[in-house]
């Protein structure tokens, strides 16, 4: 049965209750004079947030227990309570969800703490050593991240020698000290044309980089020493080919003389093949106790020049030079050649030089064969050339051989 109470409503006294957001003072409010208030059936005069007079009382959403009305509410981070506003639950004062700071708090409410963080702010971890003259210290944590400085630790540094300290904490006690400062020893070597001479220890007990007084090692020359002191001079033993072997030991007969380059008739000099001119060992050499180089090469005629042909055309010449290097003694070498076979060769054939053939300016044996030819026959002939040591001569000096062949219309034929 629905009840209605018919009430008179003074204006200026009634009054209902407005509440501000999330709280506040109540505040009169005027009603209109003459108003008649029913009670709320759906809620049985109860009050609630509806902007209404639920239970005549003439306040509008008021508490049981006075004041306005409020509830409880919550968030991930919290309880709080929300007010109600003109008949609209304001808003809750659940503390709300920030973003997470590596603070030590769960700011995002999400029950785990400053994840993605390596450390708590203001957090500390030690670091460092304690070995010997170092000690350890302290690293904090500044933002979430280790700061990278180890405050109070004492680090490493060099060994510093004969201070009875491990300085670079290692375990150890100046393990690279080698010495005393001022100490000598011995460095090098007395053997050959070497002398040994002394190194100091220096400030930093270690020993120093300078030989004082030592006579090396250095590239063997040709000159009676053993110059690079391994026990052997330029010529020990006549297996040891002297003190670079010869690249043509293998011409040792004229069967196995080494081929040159045809030299043509009016053409440029021919010469021995060395690897590299600008290297003097290089070069063919003579080794000591006795030795022999042969070379053959064609002398070869190109050009009859002008002539009648099956008259006799003179003269073909070939000339040969043995240039010596500064080392080699000009009495210890000979150079020999001859147009015949190798199996026709004797000393009768063989022309060699004497010192009536030498040539001071180009420290050379310069030497010469000649025959006459036929006009438009052909003329040419094979040359065999062989560099030899004279008597016991212990040469070790290189040499290189030229060789040129043209055709000397003004020399008689032989």
């Amino acid at each position: 049965m629905s009840m209605s109470y018919p009430r008179r409503v003074w204006a200026p006294l009634l009054l209902t209750l407005a509440v501000g957001c999330g709280g506040g003072t109540p505040e009169l409010k005027p009603v209109d004079a003459g108003t008649e208030c029913q009670i709320n059936e759906a809620t049985n005069g109860i009050e609630i947030c509806n902007d209404r007079d639920d239970d005549c009382n003439g306040i509008v959403d008021e508490a049981p227990n006075g004041g306005g009305l409020k509830q409880s509410c919550s968030s991930a981070c919290g309880g709080g309570t929300e007010l109600c506003v003109h008949g609209v639950w304001g808003e809750c004062t659940a503390p709300a969800p920030k973003d997470e700071t590596c603070n030590g708090v769960d700011d995002d409410c999400d029950e785990e703490v400053d994840e993605g963080c390596d450390c708590v702010h203001g957090a500390t971890r030690p670091c460092g050593e304690d070995e010997g003259a170092c000690h350890a210290g302290i690293e904090q944590c500044i933002d979430g991240v280790w700061s990278g400085t180890c405050i109070g630790a004492v680090g490493p540094v060099d060994e510093v020698c004969n201070n009875g300290i491990d300085d670079n904490c290692d375990g150890a006690i100046d393990e690279e000290c080698q010495c005393v400062e001022g100490e000598t020893q011995v460095c090098g070597t007395n053997a050959g044309a070497c002398t040994a001479g002394l190194i100091t220890c220096g400030a930093d007990s270690r020993w120093g980089d300078t030989c004082e007084g030592e006579v090396s090692p250095h590239p063997e020359v040709c000159n009676g020493l053993d110059d690079d002191c391994d026990g052997e001079d330029d010529w020990t033993t006549a297996t040891n080919f002297g003190w670079r072997a010869d690249p043509h030991e293998s011409n040792e007969a004229c069967a196995q003389a080494v081929t040159l380059d045809t030299a043509v008739d009016g053409g440029a000099w021919i010469s021995v093949p060395v690897a590299d001119p600008t290297v003097l060992g290089d070069y063919p050499t003579l080794y000591p106790l006795g030795d022999q180089d042969w070379y053959s090469f064609r002398a070869e005629e190109v050009s009859h020049g002008v002539c009648i042909p099956g008259t006799s055309q003179c003269a073909y010449v070939v000339v040969v030079q043995l240039e010596l290097s500064n080392a080699a003694a000009k009495d210890d070498y000979e150079v020999c050649i001859t147009t015949q076979a190798c199996g026709a060769i004797n000393q009768d054939n063989l022309y060699c030089s004497n010192s009536a053939r030498w040539v001071e300016d180009a420290n050379s044996y310069v030497m010469a064969i000649k025959w006459g030819g036929v006009c438009a026959a052909d003329d040419s002939r094979d040359i065999r050339a062989v560099v030899r040591s004279k008597g016991a001569a212990s040469a070790c000096g290189y040499y290189q051989l030229y060789a040129r062949f043209y055709l000397d219309e003004n020399e008689e034929c032989p």
